[in-house]
C-alpha cells in the first residue's frame, strides 16, 4: 500500500531552514503549516532530532500558550455583539469577582508585567500591545465557557480548563502547536473550519493526501463564524505585526497573527496567517518549563523575538516558493517558460552576545524586542487589509507606551 502525504517538499525545507537559525542556543523549537483552504498540514518540525528524541513536539508537545490564546477571547467577543475594535476599556490593575466550582465567591487578581498600564485603551490597541488587563476583563464577562467551547470548534482538540487563569493563557493543560495553527487557520478561512479527509480526528487536520485502492473522503467546512467577525479580528490582529507586540514577524504584505510568552519566560510563541497559510511557531525547553532570559542574544526569549523572527523567514520562503508556483502556473498557461528563483531564508539570526556580557533584567514579553534581523522590517505591509466590522482604530506607533505587555501571570 502506498501512502502519499500532504507534506510540500519545498516548505519542509523551508521550514527546517527557519529553525535552524536556533541550532545551538538551547530551546527547543516546533513549526507547523497549515494550507487555510484544505486543512492539510504542509510543514511540520516536531523537534531537533526524532532519532534523539523520539517525540514530536508539534503534535505531542502539550504547551501553555500564553497571550496567544487571546485572539479566541477576541472572536468570542465579537460574536457576542457588544464589543468591536473601538471598544474601550481601563488598562490598570484589577480584581476580577468569579465563582469557583464549589460555589465559593474570588477574586482573579490581573496585573499587567512590571505594572505598566495605558489607562484607557480601545480593543484594537489592547490586542496589538497584549493588554492583560483589559483582555482578563474581557473573558470574564464574556465567559470563560464560552471562550472554551470557540477553541474547540476552531480546532483546539485539547479539553480546556475554564479556571480564570485560562484568560491569559494558564491552561490546566496545554496546547500543542498543530492544535493552535489548524484553530487559527479557522479565522484565516473566513471563520470556517476545513474537516480535511483521513483526519487523525474527527475535523482535525490531515497529514495524508491519498492512498492506493481508497477512495477519498469528501471534504467539509463549517462555518464557525461569520466572515464579517473574521475579517474585523484579522484586521485587529494585523496591528500586532505593523506596529505592536509582533513587529519582527512582517512580511512585506498582509499578515495578522499573536505572540504569547508564559511566565517566566518559559514558552514563546508566534501564530499567524497570511492569504494561503497559516503557521505557529514554538519555542521552550521539551524535557521542562525552563526559563529562557538570555536565549535571544543575551536577552529573554518572548513571542516577538525567536518565534517571530523563525514565522518570519519562514512565511518569506512560502511567499517566495507561493509567487513562483502562481507565476510557472500563468506563465504555462501562455506558453512562456519561466526562471526558478531560489528561495533562501530572508531573516538572519541575531549574533550572540560575548560570554562575559552582563545578564539583562527580565524584559516585559514583546514590548520591544531585541533588534534580531539584520534585514529591516517595513513600517506597514502594503497589501490591502480585510474589510472590518467597524473601523479599527490603529495602536499607537510605539509599542512600549502602556501596558499590556507579557510574560502573562499564566501559571497563576
Amino acid at each position: 500500500m502506498q501512502i502519499t502525504t500532504t507534506l510540500d517538499p519545498d516548505l519542509q525545507a523551508a521550514a527546517e531552514s527557519a529553525v535552524s537559525q536556533i541550532s545551538g542556543v538551547g530551546p527547543s523549537v516546533s513549526l507547523v503549516t497549515i494550507e487555510n483552504s484544505t486543512g492539510e498540514v504542509k510543514a511540520l518540525v516536531g523537534g531537533s532530532s526524532f532519532r534523539d528524541r523520539p517525540f514530536n513536539l508539534a503534535t505531542n508537545g502539550h504547551r501553555q500558550p500564553g497571550s496567544a490564546f487571546k485572539p479566541f477571547i477576541l472572536l468570542a467577543a465579537l460574536q457576542t455583539g457588544d464589543y468591536g475594535p473601538g471598544s474601550v476599556f481601563a488598562s490598570q490593575p484589577k480584581e476580577l469577582p468569579f465563582t469557583a466550582p464549589n460555589g465559593k465567591k474570588d477574586v482573579f487578581p490581573v496585573a499587567n508585567y512590571e505594572d505598566q498600564y495605558l489607562g484607557s485603551a480601545s480593543l484594537t490597541t489592547a490586542t496589538a500591545q497584549s493588554d492583560n488587563s483589559v483582555y482578563a476583563e474581557l473573558g470574564m464577562k464574556v465567559g470563560r465557557e464560552k471562550v472554551a467551547a470557540l477553541a474547540n470548534e476552531m480546532g483546539i482538540k485539547t479539553g480546556l480548563s475554564t479556571n480564570p487563569a485560562m484568560l491569559l493563557g494558564g491552561l490546566e493543560t496545554g496546547v500543542t502547536p498543530l492544535e493552535m495553527a489548524f484553530a487559527y487557520s479557522t479565522l484565516a478561512n473566513d471563520g470556517r473550519r476545513v474537516c480535511a479527509e483521513w483526519a487523525s480526528y474527527k475535523c482535525g487536520p490531515v497529514a495524508i493526501k491519498s492512498v492506493d485502492g481508497e477512495d477519498k473522503p469528501e471534504r467539509e467546512t463549517r462555518e464557525v463564524f461569520s466572515q464579517e467577525i473574521a475579517d474585523t479580528a484579522k484586521t485587529m490582529l494585523s496591528y500586532v505585526i505593523t506596529s505592536g507586540t509582533g513587529t519582527a514577524a512582517q512580511v512585506g504584505e498582509f499578515a495578522a497573527g499573536k505572540t504569547g510568552t508564559t511566565e517566566n519566560y518559559g514558552d514563546a510563541w508566534f501564530c499567524g496567517f497570511i492569504d494561503k497559510y497559516t503557521t505557529c511557531v514554538w519555542i521552550g525547553y521539551a524535557d521542562k518549563v525552563q526559563a529562557m532570559e538570555t536565549e535571544y542574544a543575551g536577552n529573554p526569549v518572548a513571542g516577538g523575538t525567536w518565534p517571530a523572527v523563525i514565522w518570519q523567514s519562514f512565511m518569506s520562503q512560502a511567499i517566495q516558493i507561493r509567487d513562483q508556483r502562481e507565476a510557472e502556473e500563468a506563465a504555462g498557461d501562455d506558453g512562456v517558460e519561466t526562471t526558478p528563483v531560489p528561495v533562501t531564508p530572508s531573516a538572519p539570526a541575531p549574533e550572540p552576545e560575548d560570554d562575559g556580557a552582563e545578564e539583562p533584567a527580565p524584559a516585559p514579553e514583546e514590548a520591544e524586542p531585541a533588534p534580531a534581523p539584520e534585514q529591516p522590517a517595513p513600517e506597514e505591509p502594503p497589501a490591502q487589509k480585510p474589510q472590518a466590522q467597524e473601523p479599527a482604530r490603529p495602536p499607537p506607533d510605539s509599542p512600549t507606551e502602556g501596558g499590556g505587555v507579557e510574560p502573562d501571570n499564566a501559571g497563576e
